[in-house]
């Protein structure tokens, strides 16, 4: 019974879902140390023009930071921590935060 309850899960992000992929590897770009980004939430936008979710990475120290949310838009990705280009991102995502 819980292999037919992962199995629809598990497809949702690793299969047939257009463009997770892209988002995950674009946020990856963004992170000091791409190997070590965990992802959680990962979810599409509202606008359905893109995704957001929850990331968290190892610093220069690999330390880890902590989750903070990403969002991805029309090719670009950006984290919480880059305030002007997260909330350009947002917008066009249409995260209602």
């Amino acid at each position: 019974m819980r292999i037919l309850i992962l199995c629809p899960l598990l497809c949702l992000f690793g299969c047939g879902q257009p463009g997770v992929d892209d988002a995950i590897d674009a946020v990856r770009g963004e992170v000091i140390e791409s190997p070590s980004a965990k992802f959680r939430d990962v979810v599409p936008c509202p606008s359905g023009n893109g995704y957001y979710g929850m990331v968290n990475s190892k610093n220069v120290k690999r330390e880890y930071m902590g989750f903070q949310p990403f969002v991805y838009a029309e090719g670009n990705a950006a984290l919480y921590e880059s305030q002007v280009e997260y909330q350009q991102l947002r917008k066009l995502c249409a995260v209602q935060k």
